[in-house]
């Protein structure tokens, strides 16, 4: 016995020793000095308790070096991931299992759409902007050539990279294809427009206009849905976001509060990395995304600004009528080239691939990718707003984080074209918000809800408003401004794929609560996770039950009687209430669709909309005539009472919302075995629903128990006193599983509680590193 248990200790402390090797060596090294011909001055970089880097520079371009530096530092590998999947290059990393994603961005052709960017406006690729990224980018290699390679390139056996200008703003093409709803929903209802009634179609997709005309319909393969949806899977993308900012008149503390949470896919580690930026009188502390040195969100001792996805559409599908022989296509009834080119796809450990890509006048030939067979000579192309040569996002972020007013800003986001962005801003006496993007016009009677005609020229848009036209509000009489991804408030209607007006409207009723509203009012809102729709639903729910057929139902429908609809830990009626949704929806659904259909349409917000629609019976009609709005309820009910009992046992006191409800932070080595422990977060409880204003939640369908999207970061800014504004994360600040920053957020996320932001001249008060950059031969 003595033996193995003295085997067992050994190999315990072995790797136990070895655990605290590998911390040491590749623990992100924040205290200490490095050189470079990049900056001119000394660089003075402290972290405070959470991490977050405090630049201290004497001009721009040294600060802009240095976040460079320090982004690389904690997130290297994140940088990489991405800007390999936007260009088509994750093979080369990760091995052949992302082939086909590469061939999809490959496809897509976002570095050629850059390179074409720069080619095509030359002007647009100059000024400080240009500069400042370039010194970021120097910055980021200044790491790979004087430190350690991070854990990851050891586990991998690769040595990262260096970076190119174009490797970063492709990045870009990353942020915009995952805003783009369209990509999932046109393909659906191409495919449901021959087999549905419009009636039944206007209930499906609210908004959708069965009304307008095409040219050109026809079924559309649902491989190319479920490779989208496989797509999507790997990258974290932005599903949506609240924000609201109040005047000083609503607020407690007498000046302006902005407050945003913009929803994304959770992933690990986080996709914003919080920095602050000192030089002179300019104080900034931002959320940056890998590759991309101006903060999408954050706030200087000036303004503060938020985003939140406006959801218009600026992606179309065409139909293209192509002769593969000659290699033309038929484009506003003439024939014309296709364009041609061949790319070499590296692959680890095996031999480079050569694929061929076809674009037609409407942007690229997507099938060849899906591998789906063109039907009757006719392949589908993807017309992008983002592949317009004259898109300024660099440029309008640019000038986002440092203007100077609200006129120097309203400039700067006129300037953005795609994704659709609704940005929001406060000062110390004003509140705006704009919706910003090209907003396509089209022929009246058409619409971009389906695959398109691209032949006859008959679909194509016939311009864009002015972006004086664009919705936008500044400093209304109300008192406040709140986006939520629904249809803009605009006398004119936008064209878009807008989310159920469950949030908007909890937002409002709370904005309205009271005459103003403290910071700790702000907070509990951020955090709130009422369902709006279920005080609706509920009470449909209990009339309809047959308790005296079904007693079975009993419990069930105790709980729901005593719910208060919040989607809390603790709470039972959650549980009951989300799995009857689910099968309700399912069994009213699948008398209509197939079960592809199905399963693409349950994952989409429009199934939420139609839930809404459903609760009043008389719109049951328009799917089947033979069913019973009370027989389907009483069998929902029983169904999820099965699938409650199966996975949480008999005793309805064990259906808590904390069991049916959690979320993991998943790294790309989530799925190894071996080194999971080491960057795997989860599982955890968590509290909120997608459709409250806590949106944290997942998919309906097979995989509805686990959370996929939320808050990425919640915000709180005041302008009365900057130095106490709050921002918590997920998880935490740096990528790298042995810095005492990976998770420490993680807790306060959970609970619902923030950090606070400060702006600290003091460089040495309650900081607990420091690092400096050094100009070489000073």
């Amino acid at each position: 016995m003595k033996k193995p248990l003295f085997i067992l200790i050994s190999i315990f402390l072995l790797l136990l020793s070895a655990f605290f090797y590998f911390k040491a060596h590749f623990k992100p090294r924040y205290d200490g000095m490095t050189s470079s011909s990049f900056v001119k001055d000394s660089v003075s970089i402290r972290r405070d308790n959470y991490g977050v880097p405090k630049i201290y520079a004497k001009s721009f371009d040294d600060a802009y070096f240095s976040l460079g530096f320090v982004h690389a530092q904690d997130r290297l590998f994140q940088i990489e991931l991405l800007s390999r999947l936007s260009q088509g290059k994750l093979s080369e990393l990760l091995g052949p299992k992302l082939i086909k994603t590469d061939k999809f961005f490959r496809t897509l052709g976002i570095r050629k759409t850059i390179l074409k960017s720069m080619e095509v406006h030359p002007k647009n690729f100059t000024g400080k902007w240009i500069n400042y990224y370039n010194q970021y980018l120097n910055g980021i290699n200044h790491f790979v050539n004087t430190s350690r390679r991070p854990f990851e390139y050891v586990a991998l056996g690769q040595q990262p990279q260096k970076f190119d200008l174009v490797d970063l703003l492709s990045i870009s093409g990353y942020l915009s294809f995952s805003f783009g709803v369209g990509i999932k929903k046109d393909p659906l209802i191409s495919s449901l427009k021959n087999s549905l009634p419009k009636t039944i179609l206007d209930k499906l997709f609210v908004g959708y206009n069965s009304k307008a005309s095409s040219s050109l319909t026809a079924q559309l393969p649902f491989e190319i849905i479920n490779e989208l949806n496989a797509t999507f899977e790997l990258i974290p993308p932005f599903i949506g976001s609240n924000s609201w900012i109040v005047d000083g008149n609503k607020s407690t503390t007498g000046k302006p509060v902005l407050i945003n949470d913009p929803h994304i896919g959770y992933s690990n580690p986080s996709v914003w990395y919080e920095a602050q930026i000192y030089v002179g009188e300019y104080k900034s502390h931002g959320c940056y995304l890998a590759g991309f040195p101006f903060a999408l969100v954050g706030h200087t001792s000036n303004h503060a600004w938020a985003l939140t996805m406006l959801e218009n559409d600026d992606m179309d599908f065409f139909y293209e009528k192509i002769n593969k022989e000659k290699k033309t296509v038929i484009y506003k009834n003439k024939e014309v080239s296709l364009s041609y080119r061949k790319e070499i796809i590296k692959v680890k450990k095996q031999k480079d691939i050569e694929i061929e890509i076809f674009e037609s006048p409407h942007g690229p030939l997507i099938n060849k990718f899906l591998k789906v067979e063109s039907q009757n000579d006719k392949d589908i192309s993807l017309f992008w707003e983002y592949y317009h040569p004259n898109n300024k996002m660099f440029e309008a972020f640019y000038d986002i984080n440092h203007a100077k007013d609200m006129t120097s800003f309203r400039e700067g986001v006129s300037k953005l074209r795609a994704p659709g962005l609704n940005i929001s801003y406060v000062d110390h006496s004003n509140i705006a918000w704009w919706s910003a993007a090209r907003i396509f016009k089209r022929k009246k009677g058409s619409t971009g809800d389906y695959i398109l005609n691209g032949s006859t020229g008959e679909d194509e848009i016939i311009g864009y408003l002015p972006f004086s036209k664009n919705p936008h509000s500044i400093n209304p009489k109300k008192g406040y401004i709140f986006t939520a991804n629904g249809q803009p408030d605009n006398k004119n209607p936008i064209e878009g794929y807008f989310m159920p007006r469950d949030r908007s409207d909890r937002i409002s009723q709370l904005l309205n609560s009271k005459k103003k509203l403290s910071i700790n009012d702000h907070k509990k809102m951020q955090n709130d996770s009422v369902l709006i729709m279920a005080n609706k639903g509920v009470p449909v729910i209990l009339k309809y039950l047959d308790l005296k057929s079904y007693p079975q139902l009993q419990k069930a429908s105790d709980h729901l009687k005593s719910w208060d609809k919040k989607f809390s830990l603790d709470s039972i009626g959650s549980s009951v209430y989300m799995e009857w949704s689910y099968q309700f929806l399912t069994r009213i659904l699948n008398k209509t669709l197939n079960e592809n259909e199905l399963d693409v349409y349950i994952k989409l917000p429009n199934a939420q909309h139609l839930l809404d629609v459903l609760y009043d019976e008389q719109n049951l009609d328009f799917l089947n005539k033979n069913l019973l709005f009370s027989k389907e309820v009483n069998l929902a009910l029983i169904e999820a009472i099965k699938l409650l009992e199966s996975k949480f046992g008999t005793k309805s006191s064990n259906w808590l919302w904390a069991k049916y409800h959690t979320i993991d932070y998943s790294h790309v080595f989530s799925k190894n075995k071996l080194v999971k422990p080491l960057f795997h977060l989860g599982p955890y409880p968590i509290n909120g629903v997608k459709e409250s204003i806590n949106s944290v939640g997942a998919k309906l369908g097979k995989k509805r128990f686990h959370v996929t999207s939320g808050p990425s970061v919640r915000r709180i800014v005041d302008m009365s006193d900057i130095n106490k504004s709050y921002s918590i994360l997920p998880t935490g600040n740096s990528g790298n599983p042995f810095s005492d920053h990976y998770d420490d957020q993680v807790q306060k996320y959970l609970d619902g509680k923030y950090r606070t932001i400060s702006f600290t001249k003091d460089e040495t008060k309650g900081m607990l590193h420091h690092f400096t950059i050094q100009a070489i031969g000073k």
